[in-house]
């Protein structure tokens, strides 16, 4: 999959891993910071803390278990925590371009969800995932979120096999109702044998980020 290549300049919904140890994930969005680019965001507990690299360890056996170790960011620099979830905000090494707003295989979204939108989402609106694994997913929101809780997501059929796989945590969760403007609303955090979306609101929010040049 292109997702697990090496991707100059960095995008939404690519590879990445922790340069310390054998790891896979997924990258959550390239946004500005203060007007800025040059930084990106994921879960928290996709890098625990560690340097990010691009792609990441791949691990699950599909592209023959071979390390590809690409260095090309650096420490996290600011966290968003709450009771629920987390966000972590990576500065990219000088040199390393990004695009903010871009996801790979889909291109360009509009905007981000805010608060005051968030908590009148309703259930099963259409949402959309790419994941360094999985893809292009398919859900629908599951339960109306509650200000800045998590978001659940289920498939929009009934089958037995996951909706998300290993590896797809960071990727990020976009709404694509027709005839209204593309958003992200969550990145993506296995939960409890479940599909869930931390909110990006609040990290938007507090970490002071874009996804448009200002």
């Amino acid at each position: 999959m292109r997702a697990r290549q090496r991707h100059r300049p960095v995008l939404a919904g690519i590879s990445i891993g922790r340069a310390d140890v054998k790891s896979q994930a997924t990258l959550g969005m390239a946004v500005y910071r203060n007007g800025m680019a040059g930084f990106v965001i994921t879960v928290q507990h996709a890098m625990l803390g560690g340097v990010m690299i691009q792609p990441g360890y791949e691990v699950d056996g599909i592209d023959d278990g071979i390390p590809s170790q690409t260095p090309g960011f650096g420490d996290p620099i600011a966290t968003y925590l709450d009771e629920d979830s987390s966000i972590q905000l990576y500065k990219l090494n000088p040199g390393v371009e990004s695009k903010p707003g871009c996801i790979i295989d889909y291109g360009m979204i509009d905007d981000y969800v805010r608060g005051e939108e968030y908590e009148f989402l309703s259930k099963n609106t259409p949402v959309v995932m790419y994941g360094r694994t999985s893809g292009r997913v398919e859900g629908v929101i599951a339960e109306t979120p509650f200000i800045s809780g998590p978001l659940k997501i289920k498939p929009r059929a009934n089958y037995s096999e996951p909706l998300t796989n290993p590896g797809d945590s960071g990727s990020p969760w976009i709404l694509e109702e027709p005839g209204q403007p593309v958003k992200l609303v969550a990145l993506h955090n296995h939960r409890y044998g479940s599909s869930y979306g931390i909110p990006v609101h609040p990290a938007f929010h507090t970490l002071s980020l874009s996804l448009k040049e200002t």
